[in-house]
């Protein structure tokens, strides 16, 4: 592990990786969303910025290893990821989320990569949504039944 990979990921910087539309941002040079916007400055940043840790979070969180396209929920999942960014368990979910979906030495198959939507739901559920504010909460609440569904 390298210094920059000291600590846990940023969720921020996972939640931009994960809303990243890789074909269209190579064929704009530009950074740009799933939602076909290009990508704040903030989060340009970002995803420059991003650490090794944080692209690999962001690459299993995103779906099948080696793909372009991302998980149908990948942008439910970005939101949920900036929702939960600023909040006092970020930490504890960033730390959770790498061990369930990243194996120390890729010596096998994280089984949390096979339900991505679903084991990163429970996650979620367990480890931000107690500590979010109200509203955040609130939208959290619709953005992890729209995953379970």
């Amino acid at each position: 592990m390298t210094g920059e990979d000291a600590g846990p990921p940023r969720l921020g910087a996972v939640a931009a990786l994960v809303g990243l539309d890789l074909a269209a941002s190579r064929a704009a040079d530009a950074w740009i969303g799933l939602d076909g916007e290009p990508c704040s400055e903030n989060e340009a940043e970002l995803i420059i910025s991003a650490t090794g840790a944080e692209r690999q979070l962001a690459e299993a969180l995103r779906g099948p290893p080696g793909g372009e396209v991302p998980e149908p929920d990948a942008e439910a999942i970005a939101a949920l990821l900036r929702l939960a960014a600023g909040s006092p368990s970020g930490a504890v979910l960033a730390v959770g989320l790498r061990q369930k979906f990243l194996v120390p030495d890729d010596s096998w198959h994280a089984p949390a990569r096979d339900e991505c939507a679903v084991a990163f739901a429970e996650l979620y559920r367990a480890l931000a949504l107690p500590a979010l504010a109200v509203g955040a909460a609130g939208r959290a609440e619709v953005l992890l039944d729209g995953l379970c569904r």
